[in-house]
């Protein structure tokens, strides 16, 4: 298995949203991804537009806040 550890500093919720969409566009099937943020950094935010690039309703992602993973089908 390939990995690979990249860190991004995105400013605000318009360039947030428009990274997401562009990651999920390139991501594939089975992709796993690891976020690590302070609260309020954005991971939900940048979560659901992953979702929307991927055809999955974004209105299912809740905060990983207190929670050890989230999965999401896609």
């Amino acid at each position: 298995m390939e990995s690979m550890k990249q860190m991004f500093r995105i400013g605000g919720l318009d360039a947030t949203d428009g990274f997401g969409k562009k990651l999920g566009s390139l991501l594939q099937q089975g992709s796993i991804l690891f976020l690590e943020g302070e609260m309020g950094a954005g991971k939900t935010t940048l979560i659901k537009s992953i979702c929307s690039a991927l055809k999955i309703n974004p209105d299912i992602v809740t905060s990983p806040t207190y929670t050890i993973a989230h999965r999401y089908p896609g």
